[in-house]
């Protein structure tokens, strides 16, 4: 590596780096993003110790563990966890370049990796908490390390082979699905052996596999440990698609919608941002982007059949990664994996086109010319822009948010407005708390039965008891899951429609509750029911000051002070956005006359905070006519238990 080498990958990693942190404000709360955030949580209530199993479950917490230990140091807000996310994201971009210029040429690598920095889609990953980011990063130091032990031989001894065995370990770490690396090594050596099975144990393979192995095993130990084993691996690739109701596979769709979900997903991925466009450029760049990939490929796979190496390891790769993506949930962002392949393939082609002598004059060489063209200056310019358009896939959520701040205030609505949403709570909390709207909200959608084709239905029941002011409908842009016929018949004569509009690939649909609210607020008491808080206990468990990332145990203590034996409820809450409840393993307690209880809460404050911040502990009896599933639900607190006590202690200050 020599000095034009080092100036270029710091030029790539300051570029997108800039790119990516710019944006990260402006993006709007990803529902994946809270599970990661509250594993990191998790781990600080535990103070690191890899015990609890519910951290292991279904992914690996290799992402969430680096967060949960950057919380003391630089706080666990989300915009400053999602930094960890464009850094990573922003280190693939210099990866590739290294890895481009060992396969082919400093060129190609340039040119590849100028495209994955100003992806706008890479972009977007890289500013948020998900674990695309973080495991390409490591897929494509991987691929760098591999192809240098490719090249380099016995030269360098082991020491490459081992790297690359590291990378592979760590990839597989951040996300299972990295384990597509395996098969496509395997592939790759043996199509260009012509089969030799003896090429799978030459020795620098074997200490390749061997180191892969030693990083994964300090994962595979916690994963059995905890008593997880295997589960999330089952999950991913069998248990999920076999539950009542479950989501389906891509390989189980129609042919037509497979079509037309791969067609979106090209433009999806590699044109996202294309809207942003003149209705001339956006039509351009998509048919530009379809194009230019399935003409690289097919140029690939003739290469392939000629045994090339650098083609054979690529398309090997692609293509088993596409296969395994096939097989599972239809998620546009898993494409992302193929962001670092396809950029390097199109570099290559493109290159070796327009290097050929008298091009220019050549129909096919220059329409293929045209076609790059129109690709590089598209995703430059919509990667460029990128930090001041693109505010995610789910930013409809929050101009509905600011729209009913406004509607409700309005009305009249001031107290108690409770907002219905189909996508995960959480989101419509994140913006109601940055709109300072007073507002709660509550999931309106439940498990279909066994044999119908989608995984929820709206929940009219629930809509019913709860009677929201608001609902939020999500639907994606080209079917009705949720806001079917059938809803809008019993739902159009309580609400009326404010609000249709779409957003990237979803339709929102907001509905105004036009009937009066008529929720069931008043308790009743089974005779001789009674029960409190030992206040002073309490308050004494929460310290004034507070230290960010440090685990605070809350006591709670609960006395029966009825006649009759009673179960309990309790619910430990603060602004889950600053504090995080770690309930235990059972929130119920049922007491006989006299008899007291004590749950314990481990309270993680996780970012600063100098404002008075109450901790409330309330605890309520359960109806017989109530639910376990109705018991846990938060939003159900005023109408569906009855309340017994409340008790408040105070956080003064939560410093770093």
């Amino acid at each position: 590596m020599d000095r034009k080498d080092v100036a270029i990958i710091v030029g790539l990693f300051s570029v997108s780096f800039l790119i990516r942190y710019l944006g990260v404000a402006n993006t709007c709360m990803y529902p994946d993003e809270w599970i990661y955030y509250t594993d990191m949580h998790r781990i600080l209530s535990v103070s690191f110790a890899p015990i609890r199993p519910d951290i292991f479950n279904y992914t690996s917490p290799f992402f969430s563990y680096i967060g949960a230990a950057s919380t003391p140091i630089f706080g666990n807000d989300l915009d400053t966890v999602r930094v960890l996310s464009v850094f990573f994201g922003s280190l693939t971009v210099p990866f590739l370049y290294l890895f481009g210029k060992e396969m082919y040429d400093r060129k190609v690598g340039f040119l590849a990796a100028v495209l994955l920095a100003f992806s706008a889609y890479h972009s977007l990953y890289s500013r948020i908490i998900m674990l695309e980011a973080f495991s390409i990063f490591f897929i494509t130091a991987f691929l760098y390390f591999f192809w240098r032990m490719q090249r380099q031989g016995e030269e360098r001894g082991l020491l490459y082979p081992v790297l690359a065995g590291a990378m592979m370990g760590l990839a597989v770490d951040a996300k299972y699905i990295s384990l597509f690396l395996v098969p496509a090594v395997a592939g790759y050596v043996l199509w260009t052996t012509k089969f030799d099975i003896k090429a799978l144990f030459e020795r620098r393979i074997v200490v390749m596999f061997v180191s892969a192995f030693i990083f994964v095993l300090p994962l595979l130990i916690c994963l059995f440990s905890t008593g997880v084993g295997f589960h999330g691996l089952l999950y991913y690739s069998m248990e999920k698609y076999e539950k009542p109701g479950a989501q389906s596979r891509l390989s189980s769709l129609p042919i037509n919608e497979i079509v037309q979900r791969g067609t979106d997903t090209i433009t999806g991925v590699f044109a996202w941002g294309s809207d942003k466009l003149i209705p001339p450029a956006e039509i351009a760049f998509n048919v530009a982007v379809v194009l230019l990939i399935l003409i690289t490929i097919i140029w690939y796979l003739f290469r392939v059949a000629r045994r090339e190496r650098e083609a054979t390891f690529l398309v090997i790769s692609v293509a088993i990664l596409h296969v395994l993506l096939f097989v599972v949930s239809p998620y546009k962002h898993y494409y992302n994996y193929t962001l670092p392949f396809y950029y390097l393939m199109i570099a290559f082609f493109v290159l070796q086109t327009v290097r050929k002598k008298g091009w220019i004059r050549d129909p096919v060489a220059l329409c293929i010319a045209v076609l790059a063209l129109i690709v590089i200056a598209a995703t430059l310019f919509t990667g460029i822009t990128s930090p001041m358009w693109d505010r995610g896939e789910y930013s409809g959520v929050d101009d509905i948010v600011g729209y009913l701040k406004n509607d409700a205030y309005s009305s009249g609505l001031h107290d108690s407005i409770l907002i219905g949403t189909t996508f995960r709570e959480v989101v419509a909390e994140y913006s109601v708390r940055n709109h300072d709207f007073s507002a709660a909200s509550t999931r309106i959608i439940e498990l279909t039965g066994p044999f119908e084709k989608n995984k929820y239905k709206t929940d009219l029941d629930k809509i019913d008891q709860y009677q929201p002011n608001y609902l939020i409908f999500t639907e994606l842009s080209y079917s009705r899951f949720y806001f079917s016929k059938e809803v809008q018949a019993r739902l159009l004569t309580d609400y009326r429609i404010i609000r249709d509009y779409k957003e990237y690939f979803l339709e929102y649909i907001v509905l105004k509750r036009v009937t009066p609210v008529a929720r069931n607020e008043s308790a009743v008491y089974e005779p001789g029911q009674g029960g409190k808080i030992n206040a002073e206990l309490f308050r004494e468990s929460i310290p004034g000051e507070m230290k960010v990332g440090t685990p605070y145990p809350a006591r709670i203590e609960i006395r029966n002070t009825g006649s009759v034996r009673t179960t309990y409820y309790l619910a430990l809450g603060s602004d889950k956005f600053v504090i995080f409840t770690d309930k235990p393993v059972r929130s119920m307690i049922t007491l006989d006359p006299g008899e007291t209880g004590t749950l314990v809460y481990n309270l993680v404050p996780y970012r600063a905070y100098t404002e008075e911040l109450p901790v409330e502990a309330e605890i309520y009896t359960i109806p017989e006519n109530v639910t376990p599933e109705q018991a846990e639900d938060p939003q159900a607190e005023n109408w569906a238990r009855q309340k017994m006590d409340l008790v408040v202690g105070s956080v003064y200050r939560i410093t770093l």
